[in-house]
């Protein structure tokens, strides 16, 4: 997961000019380093209108393997209960 984040994403600006090349304009890239302290860095590309990136995601998240789909559930349940949460202090 080392590795320089700034040639990752010269490297997905790289496939993102294939895509088009080929004809291709709905897209998701994304690749995930980690920089010198040891922190997630996300390079995230995206090409195409908002439906079509909508439902490249939602396609991936149908398609990812099981226990990848309970990491997202757990993900998205913790962001649930932190806006809950978030919620209640501001009343």
């Amino acid at each position: 997961m080392k590795a320089d984040s700034k040639k990752a994403m010269k490297a997905l600006l790289t496939i993102k000019d294939v895509l088009l090349d080929l004809g291709i304009e709905d897209f998701v890239l994304s690749t995930l380093t980690e920089d010198q302290d040891g922190k997630a860095q996300y390079q995230v590309i995206f090409g195409g209108d908002e439906v079509a990136i909508a439902h490249i995601l939602m396609r991936l998240e149908k398609t990812a393997p099981e226990d990848t789909k309970n990491h997202i559930a757990q993900h998205k349940i913790k962001k649930l209960f932190e806006d809950l949460e978030g919620d209640q202090n501001e009343i």
